[in-house]
């Protein structure tokens, strides 16, 4: 039981650090795009 569960964790970690990546990476996309259109 503890195994699944520990095995639960891991992937629902490695989801998670994924999802955060991306949302780094979309703010990131947000971020360029204001400031070129502040030079603009």
């Amino acid at each position: 039981m503890s195994n699944l569960f520990q095995q639960l964790l891991r992937s629902n970690f490695r989801c998670g650090r994924m999802l955060n990546s991306r949302a780094l990476d979309l703010a990131g996309w947000i971020g360029m795009s204001s400031t070129h259109f502040v030079v603009i």
